[in-house]
């Protein structure tokens, strides 16, 4: 008599053993992919921060640039004007040059 009993309950425990590994393997590859999201989160996270590093130093590269070539720009502007004003200075110089001893063979060549 109380062998199929026995019976059924070893059943019984055999059944509830399996759920509960099936329930554990569950768990644990749940918690696998856990780790795994938080790891690829982590590396998101890095990966923006490092984007983020990257675009703040070429922003201040092109800045750099930027007043780089302001600087050579004025710098030009300066020259042009120096040059400009010594042209002018030449000019006047020469306008002011007294021809009048010059003699005529030295018009002619003109």
């Amino acid at each position: 008599m109380s062998s199929p009993l026995i019976g059924m309950l070893d059943d019984l425990k055999e059944d509830r053993k399996k759920k509960f590994d099936i329930e554990r393997t569950y768990l644990q590859d749940q918690e696998r992919i856990r780790q795994e999201q938080e790891r690829i989160d982590i590396e998101k996270a890095r990966f923006q921060a490092e984007q983020v590093k990257e675009k703040e130093r070429m922003d201040r590269t092109y800045l750099q640039d930027q007043e780089r070539i302001r600087q050579e720009q004025e710098r030009i502007d300066i020259e042009k004007v120096k040059f400009e004003a010594e042209q002018v200075k030449e000019e006047e110089r020469i306008m002011l040059m007294d021809i009048s001893g010059l003699s005529s063979i030295f018009f002619f060549f003109l």
